[in-house]
């Protein structure tokens, strides 16, 4: 049974990871979104999360051009009082995080749709990922291949848009070095959602660290 309680911990810091650049397939109108639920992941060429136009997804040139796509889609960030009014409205609120992390701690009323889930089966190379993972001392995640789908099914057709929420947010300001602000899971996830037809994606900013810090409330099981 899920519980609410008073968020006191910051959450784990979710490192920049994607999709590369979606499928030239014609996708099929679902009002404001052009993908369907129904319609698999592999039937619409979405790709694995290792690459993004044939970089790595970490990589500064990747980077850029997922900055780039989203400023120029209109993705924006808003703060923990419009998700609480957006909720109120019936905005989506969608938990980009692996679900281990969603059920302990989590907004009240997001549901989650993982861009990342821990490693599933055991063959040579996820052996190997695992092992990488453990070397750092974290438990190993990869791509999740329904991502879009799930996203599909958990934005109802009225208002077609939603709010992504990672540990971090991110930011697509000019931050140190980079023209092209801080990388995160949620704005990775925002551009391979906007790869495959959705338009209306809004950012919490600070993430789902910034909400406990502010001491808000949090759902967990």
């Amino acid at each position: 049974m899920a519980s609410t309680v008073s968020a006191l911990q910051p959450a784990r810091p979710c490192a920049p990871f994607s999709a590369r650049a979606g499928s030239k397939k014609p996708q099929q109108r679902r009002c404001a979104v052009l993908v369907r639920a129904d319609v698999k992941t592999a039937e619409r060429g979405l790709t694995s999360g290792v690459q993004i136009s044939g970089m790595r997804p970490t990589s500064p040139k990747a980077w850029e051009l997922i900055s780039k796509t989203l400023k120029k889609s209109g993705v924006s960030f808003v703060t923990a009082d419009a998700v609480e009014a957006a909720l109120k409205r019936g905005t989506p609120v969608v938990d980009i995080r692996p679900s281990n992390e969603f059920s302990r701690g989590r907004i009240p009323g997001s549901v989650n749709c993982c861009f990342y889930q821990p490693i599933e089966g055991w063959s040579p190379e996820k052996i190997v990922r695992r092992v990488g993972f453990s070397f750092f001392g974290v438990y190993g995640t990869e791509a999740n291949p329904d991502f879009v789908d799930e996203v599909a099914a958990a934005v109802p057709k009225k208002n077609g848009g939603c709010i992504l929420v990672c540990n971090i947010g991110g930011s697509l300001d000019k931050t140190g070095p980079s023209e092209w602000g801080r990388q995160s899971r949620s704005l990775t996830a925002a551009y391979e959602l906007i790869q495959n037809g959705f338009t209306n994606i809004k950012v919490l900013q600070d993430g789902y660290g910034g909400w406990t810090k502010s001491e808000r409330e949090v759902e967990m099981d």
